[in-house]
């Protein structure tokens, strides 16, 4: 199986018009249930498709995706297997399985809802600092910035390999996010992607962004690409039913680094349960 991997940002959606707020956001008894979310087109990216289902209190109960790369012409190359991921729940803790295991992994929970562990820590609620490795040299330390209760910078810094730290900036409209952590970043498998999905890292941000920059090599903010070893922008425009959900997901996306760039776009649709 590929090494997949959840990029650090939240899961977000965007929108280039206002709408109506919904206080019922990140609320699963409250909010429209996400059904799927596949692509439509996509040209020289990799992707993922996701297919959800819930138990009787509107929990995320199982996750199936399939990852998929697509050359320049639009045409899948790499095809995989569509994999199955499972969540039970208890009073303090969840559990997951991987397509025949029972269970795989165990999280404990605080009483918020949110993992109980000594490498993320949160604040009102958000994601605060999460430390990782990338599995060889590196130490890193995630710092997450919230204005106004949305995501608006990740900076990521490593050691002893200072070339490996990165930064992440995110721009939004003043559109209500009506459908929680599902998103555009959503972009692994397995219990990482659903512990994003569920709330366990957190919540997610009020309003939908619309432009997330990336550096990674240097941190220092505003983001200047001609600072960055590799940079990357994604711009998103989407379509919406008739109450304000999200059916179409429009992604552009540019590359650059040392002596190389590359454009790619990918649209999704998504439905819904109700």
């Amino acid at each position: 199986m590929k090494k997949l991997l959840l990029l650090s940002a939240i899961l977000i959606f965007a929108c280039s018009s206002d709408s109506e707020g919904n206080d019922n956001a990140n609320n699963p008894n409250a909010q429209r249930l996400v059904e799927s979310v596949t692509v439509i087109s996509a040209n020289n990216t990799s992707t993922f498709n996701y297919w959800f289902s819930y138990d009787e209190n509107n929990r995320l109960s199982t996750m199936q995706c399939q990852f998929n790369d697509y050359n320049e012409f639009g045409q899948i190359f790499d095809e995989g297997i569509i994999e199955v991921y499972n969540i039970e729940y208890s009073d303090n803790a969840i559990a997951f399985g991987w397509n025949d295991e029972e269970v795989s992994s165990t999280y404990l929970l605080n009483n918020d809802g949110t993992i109980d562990a000594n490498y993320i820590t949160f604040l009102n609620g958000y994601p605060n600092t999460i430390q990782t490795t990338d599995g060889q040299d590196d130490n890193c330390l995630k710092r997450h910035t919230w204005v106004n209760n949305n995501l608006t910078q990740v900076v990521e810094t490593c050691s002893p390999n200072l070339s490996d730290s990165h930064i992440e900036e995110f721009e939004y409209t003043n559109h209500i996010n009506p459908i929680g952590h599902y998103g555009w970043s959503l972009t692994g498998s397995g219990p990482a992607a659903m512990l994003y999905l569920v709330g366990a890292v957190g919540k997610a941000s009020e309003l939908l962004p619309n432009k997330e920059r990336s550096c990674r090599g240097n941190t220092y903010s505003p983001i200047n690409q001609n600072n960055c070893n590799n940079f990357s922008e994604t711009e998103i425009t989407y379509e919406f039913d008739s109450q304000g959900y999200p059916i179409v997901i429009n992604e552009n996306s540019y590359w650059q680094s040392v002596n190389y760039e590359s454009f790619s776009s990918t649209s999704y649709a998504i439905t819904y349960t109700n």
